[in-house]
């Protein structure tokens, strides 16, 4: 593959439209703003992978076309590596407060777990292999019957740049609150640190 970013021809029977939806419990959905939009569009299809399969702790692959579709291009096996690097040293925290002992629990862990990619004489990507690390499944687990969010990917691959960026985070921002019609108030330093904002529009002293 001699372009990392070849569009896709939507015209093909893995059209976008076809690339599923990702179940976004509400623990994690805050998590979704921490990475950038490549690679939350590559873990968005994770998700949907590993939501049909029972959320399995065994090793997965994942059908290319779904990764492809969700990022409207097919990436060459270096560009590939980089977007999985960034989801394995990404962590993200769970906050549980232990009424019993008023304590706060706080817990870490990556986005990803270990990830092998096979490619072919001509350097095309031709499989991935993926597994997600314990704690992330077990909160998917646990909150299955829960309050939860089906959000379809092509909502996402449809917006593109910084501007689809910021927008894939006000739609998070917003998705738990739709059957309340409002969010809750957010203060103008909890916004910008959602939408990774927190160095920008600060006040001149």
């Amino acid at each position: 593959m001699s372009d990392t970013n070849n569009n896709i021809d939507n015209s093909d029977s893995n059209d976008i439209s076809n690339s599923g939806t990702f179940v976004a419990p509400r623990p994690i959905l805050e998590m979704y703003q921490k990475i950038s939009f490549s690679s939350f569009k590559l873990w968005a299809s994770i998700l949907s992978d590993i939501s049909v399969k029972d959320y399995s702790d065994k090793d997965q692959y994942i059908p290319l076309s779904s990764i492809w579709n969700a990022l409207d291009a097919r990436l060459s096996h270096k560009r590939l590596e980089v977007l999985l690097e960034e989801l394995q040293t990404t962590l993200i925290k769970k906050h549980e407060f232990l009424p019993q002992t008023q304590e706060l629990k706080i817990a870490s862990f990556s986005l990803l777990g270990p990830t092998e990619i096979t490619t072919n004489n001509a350097s095309d990507v031709t499989s991935l292999k993926y597994r997600l690390v314990s704690e992330l499944l077990q909160i998917l687990k646990t909150e299955s019957g829960k309050e939860k969010f089906i959000i379809e990917t092509r909502t996402f691959t449809s917006l593109k740049g910084a501007g689809g960026n910021y927008a894939k985070n006000l739609l998070l921002l917003c998705t738990p609150y739709i059957p309340v019609g409002e969010t809750r108030y957010y203060t103008l330093n909890e916004l910008r640190e959602y939408m990774n904002l927190s160095n920008s529009f600060l006040d001149k002293k």
